[in-house]
């Protein structure tokens, strides 16, 4: 059975798991032999040192001064204003592009796409990233309700924000390392890296 199909199936623990442990996961070179098995290996270290990064990098969500309740509060009032925002840029964008004496559409932003860092993408795309990322900072430990007293302490929005940005890039390593699992994406260029469907899937 090969190393993805381990995967697959939950008897190995990858970089997204909280299982996972990296010097077991590196040990594994001596269990798996084809190329397709050392190349995920290599990948699923690559990708357990980006997400520790990202992790690394997280200030509001890991600040101890700061009460669990209130950092979902704020999360969840960043990603509303987020997606209220993109709504408002999208409008405008989509009402700019119209000729005079054209129509508006009863919704100016249909099939309408504003491109971004990493790609096009319209506002229902936006909104489904900014939810995910807020679905995966509610998750981590130190964002958990909690039974202990609340701490009162002011929020640092700046960095409160920061976070959202980061948990942004945390959640698409998360999605490219399920690409190479179930849909047989491999690294196919290292500069710029881009993974790729390598193998056809039956």
């Amino acid at each position: 059975m090969s190393l993805t199909d381990q995967l697959q199936k939950g008897l190995v623990h990858g970089p997204t798991s909280r299982k996972f442990d990296l010097q077991i996961w590196l040990n594994l070179i001596n269990d798996y032999s084809s190329t397709d098995d050392v190349d995920v290996i290599a990948l699923g270290a690559l990708f357990a040192n980006a997400l520790e990064e990202v992790r690394r990098a997280l200030g509001f969500v890991t600040d101890e001064r700061v009460a669990a309740a209130q950092k979902r509060r704020a999360l969840v009032g960043l990603v509303n204003r987020d997606c209220l925002l993109s709504e408002i840029i999208f409008d405008e964008a989509a009402r700019l592009g119209l000729e005079p004496g054209d129509t508006v559409p009863l919704d100016p932003q249909a099939g309408f796409k504003i491109t971004l860092g990493g790609g096009a993408f319209t506002p229902d795309e936006i909104a489904q990233s900014l939810v995910d990322t807020l679905d995966k900072l509610l998750r981590m430990p130190s964002v958990k309700p909690s039974s202990e007293p609340s701490l009162s302490a002011d929020i640092d929005w700046n960095t409160a924000a920061r976070d959202l940005n980061v948990a942004i890039a945390y959640v698409s390593i998360e999605s490219a390392w399920m690409d190479i699992v179930w849909n047989a994406f491999r690294i196919t260029s290292r500069r710029p890296m881009t993974l790729a469907r390598t193998i056809a899937i039956s």
